[in-house]
């Protein structure tokens, strides 16, 4: 079923192009899709992205809402607007995305194993808390739950069985597609190699480097009384 599913897309893919080519329809701009989960270095490629010349589509709550209500006029109105997204919520919809933008790419950002991109979410999702609650928001549409830490083994369920079904779904699709992970050298070589860009002169932006120095003093605080730290009750997380 993956081969024919396959078989099917990269069809799909050349009949847009055929029509796009013969004023059938609009042509829509191929466009750069980062579809890595958050905590997988989201921000160094946005970086990477803007050095290189594209403009990168902001985080933006709104769109979150836009994607939850299927709103596809204000999805595409945005889309048509930048050159790349990454985070939230592109991830969510990249199969939806390489139908409609055919002839896009997509990177998936992952991190050198499961463990440590559960503990960075978990940081993430305290340390972001206490500003406000966006990220409690976002993890409840995104993985189903609140907070990452009462919910270990459904997390990293997530990460591994998502990672893998991106890998499927582009896996006769390699052109459009890398997978890249900052903490086993992926780099400007490779990025720009997949996007056909030269190298730029300057380092790249390895940006969000998190210091886990009182991470568990800060993880047992919060999950010993949430409602004093952030105000909700162990068993609305």
């Amino acid at each position: 079923m993956n081969v024919i599913n396959s078989i099917y897309r990269c069809c799909y893919r050349k009949l847009s192009l055929f029509l796009s080519m013969n004023h059938y329809h609009k042509k829509k701009k191929s466009k750069i899709f980062g579809i890595g989960l958050n905590r997988t270095g989201t921000t160094s490629l946005q970086y990477a992205l803007e050095i290189l010349g594209y403009k990168v589509a902001p985080y933006n709550i709104e769109i979150i809402k836009a994607y939850l209500k299927q709103d596809w006029k204000l999805l595409d109105k945005l889309i048509n607007s930048f050159d790349a997204f990454q985070d939230w919520p592109w991830p969510l919809m990249y199969k939806t995305l390489d139908k409609k933008y055919p002839n896009s790419k997509f990177i998936l950002t992952t991190r050198s194993n499961v463990d440590i991109w559960l503990k960075s979410q978990i940081w993430h999702t305290i340390n972001t808390n206490k500003k406000d609650n966006t990220a409690f928001f976002t993890n409840k549409i995104a993985y189903g739950y609140f907070y990452p830490g009462f919910h270990e083994a459904e997390h990293k369920n997530f990460y591994l069985k998502f990672n893998n079904e991106v890998r499927n779904y582009f896996k006769y699709l390699k052109k459009d597609f890398i997978e890249l992970c900052w903490e086993k050298n992926s780099n400007w070589n490779k990025l720009c190699k997949f996007l056909n860009k030269e190298y730029p002169n300057t380092d790249f932006p390895y940006k969000r480097k998190s210091s886990y120095y009182y991470y568990n003093k800060i993880k047992i605080n919060f999950e010993k009384n949430p409602i004093k730290e952030f105000g909700f009750d162990k068993n609305e997380l």
